[in-house]
């Protein structure tokens, strides 16, 4: 990238006002740094009784310092019977009804396991789900409005704003993954001690590639059902992707310590390949049978079904040097460590 136009948006930023108050304006040093600051952790305030499958806790993506998309399955429900599950193909005309705001509060990724934990936590002023989520979660986005900014948070890098362009963009770097292996997903791992140093929490970047969406087929169809009885899908056409109002890939990885389809939900998948980097996807997995694979694979919602809420908000779009932006940061630090003993009570 040309350092005189790097240059030129540092100076813009410094005389137009400070970062964070800068509101839809756009500056390069908002996307700088670690990566897991740009991730959000939902935590839940509560554990309702007629959510039988709520998540422990999600991941999300930071579009703007107020604003992170999440996944649908994991701030909206109905009645369990008739949400999807890899047992059950549910209909379009169930309907979904987010949680309360006051049910919810949003952290760092980068924060577990630290004192900022407990602290850097905010509260949600506004859940809104994309238009196209129901019982199905086949379009598994929601955007959540924090009532205001976390610290040390930056935000994640989207390749267009364009909906159309960054789809062609993902279509194509889904080829090249499987080639060059150029994709992650990032997770919190505990090392083992040695004489020398303390165990400690690490965050690993676990390297994924996109697959043939066979691969994924007895995640979202497996052969039984939980009692041991043949399942028999009413829709065979959506066991191969079919017919589905989502856009869903297959995602596998060498990995062994932890099943993909069992990574908390809402963690972002990142693609460095050629001129494009940033998100392509979240990983879901609120509809699948993650023992059922026996491959280590997950099924990732892809980014271009959130661009309906992401786009208006993303700061990418009023700099007209955006296409050439993603260069960058090709140095950006990923990796953050904290001791195990550290005091987090």
């Amino acid at each position: 990238m040309n350092l005189m136009v790097f240059a030129f948006f540092g100076l813009w930023g410094a005389i137009d006002a400070q970062k964070e108050d800068n509101e839809g304006a756009f500056q390069a040093e908002y996307y700088a740094g670690l990566r897991q600051n740009g991730v959000v952790k939902i935590h839940y305030n509560k554990k309702f009784a007629d959510w039988p499958r709520q998540p422990q806790h999600c991941y999300g993506a930071l579009m703007d310092f107020k604003l992170a998309i999440v996944p649908c399955s994991c701030v909206a429900f109905t009645k369990d019977g008739l949400m999807a599950s890899a047992w059950n193909q549910a209909s379009h005309s169930n309907k979904v009804d987010h949680v309360p705001e006051s049910s919810l509060m949003v952290g760092l990724m980068g924060d577990e396991y630290s004192k900022k934990e407990k602290t850097n936590r905010v509260e949600v002023d506004k859940i809104v789900l994309h238009s196209k989520c129901d019982a199905t979660f086949q379009v598994d986005y929601a955007m959540v409005h924090l009532k205001k900014k976390l610290d040390g948070a930056r935000l994640v890098w989207v390749n267009s704003a364009n909906k159309d362009e960054l789809k062609k963009q993902i279509d194509g770097v889904s080829i090249t993954s499987a080639i060059y292996g150029s994709c992650l997903v990032m997770r919190w791992t505990h090392s083992m001690p040695s004489p020398d140093t303390k165990s400690m929490w690490i965050v690993e970047e676990s390297p994924v590639n996109v697959q043939n969406w066979n691969s994924c087929f007895k995640l979202v169809c497996p052969d039984t059902t939980p009692d041991g009885k043949v399942y028999i899908p009413q829709r065979f056409d959506q066991c191969f992707n079919h017919n589905v109002t989502g856009l869903r890939k297959c995602l596998t990885t060498t990995h062994r310590e932890e099943l993909l389809c069992n990574y908390v939900p809402g963690s972002p998948v990142f693609c460095e390949e050629g001129q494009f980097r940033g998100i392509i996807g979240i990983l879901t997995n609120f509809t699948t049978n993650c023992g059922a694979s026996s491959g280590n694979n997950g099924v990732m919602a892809s980014f271009v079904d959130a661009m309906s809420l992401a786009a208006p908000d993303l700061r990418i779009g009023v700099s007209l040097f955006y296409s050439n932006l993603q260069i960058a940061f090709n140095d950006e630090p990923k990796i953050l460590y904290y001791q195990e003993d550290e005091d987090t009570s």
